[in-house]
């Protein structure tokens, strides 16, 4: 995952004329969009993305305060700030999108993963059964990774408001909006660009040295790389067993080491959804109160 300081910046510093000092609010919204825009070289591809969906949490909840101020529904309802909003619309729906694209897709690996593991629970059904699961779920992996490349132009290309000076200035609430949809591209971008399996950092963990134990029967290690999963790593690992399978099939050892790494990723991906259908529900929130603003 690229760093971000690699990443192209479409979000702004908060220039001294917003009203930080005024309002304690829009001091922890400048908090939060710091975590966002910060990144923990320690951290694997799956833990950084998972910090960050948390932390967009903490973003809205602010922004939901930010809206309930008569002082900032006023100054929003104003006829100079309608082509800002209806641009901001306009990107919620998008964002909205690539949620509902991410969890799709989550929810179809979920199955297939959940597939797997029934085979290799119960052995007995064969290893042509197991053969099938894994050659179902690199199609679904294909299939997947084709629709988020789609979401991921969309995503691309979603534009950042022209920085006007005069209406940050007079209405800083324009600005606090736009960098919150801003940084929220960035994060879905991150994430969809994880799910199909580019620019992992973590390369070499425990689905690395899976690709191992099926040729050389190693042991996994147990260090804490071992405790998450990268997509690009499963795919790797996915065509490992399938080839493997194809020359030589799979032992009883092997089985139960993939049934417990299955097991870790249906557990990621859960996490994963339950972290989308928070940010989703925040963002249907944040358009509901701005629909809200413009119909008063």
């Amino acid at each position: 995952m690229a760093s971000s300081a690699n990443k192209r910046t479409r979000y702004h510093a908060r220039s001294i004329s917003w009203p930080s000092r005024y309002h304690p609010l829009i001091c922890q919204f400048d908090e939060h969009l710091c975590r966002l825009s910060s990144s923990d070289a320690t951290l694997t591809s799956s833990l950084l993305i998972n910090h960050k969906l948390n932390c967009l949490k903490g973003l809205y909840d602010c922004i939901d305060e930010l809206l309930l101020l008569n002082s900032n529904q006023q100054a929003l309802s104003q006829g100079c700030c309608t082509k800002w909003v209806d641009g901001l619309l306009d990107a919620s729906l998008r964002l909205l999108d690539a949620c509902d694209t991410a969890r799709d897709a989550l929810q179809q690996m979920k199955e297939r993963v959940q597939g797997i593991q029934a085979v290799l629970r119960r052995r007995c059904s064969g290893e042509s059964s197991i053969a099938n699961e894994v050659v179902d779920c690199i199609s679904t992996r294909k299939k997947m990774k084709k629709t988020i490349k789609k979401c991921l132009k969309d995503i691309k290309s979603i534009t950042c408001i022209s920085r006007d000076e005069r209406i940050v200035e007079n209405i800083p609430m324009v600005g606090v909006l736009r960098d919150a949809e801003a940084i929220t591209a960035d994060v879905l971008e991150s994430l969809l660009s994880y799910m199909v399996g580019q620019k992992s950092q973590s390369s070499k963990g425990s689905w690395f040295l899976f690709s191992k134990v099926t040729h050389q029967n190693l042991a996994f290690n147990n260090d804490k790389a071992a405790d998450t999963v990268e997509f690009k790593d499963v795919d790797d690992a996915m065509h490992s067993l399938a080839s493997n399978m194809k020359r030589s099939g799979i032992n009883v050892a092997q089985a139960e080491t993939w049934r417990s790494q299955m097991m870790k990723l249906e557990s990621d991906i859960q996490d994963l959804d339950e972290l989308l259908e928070c940010l989703f529900r925040r963002l249907v929130n944040a358009r509901a109160s701005l629909l809200n603003i413009l119909s008063s």
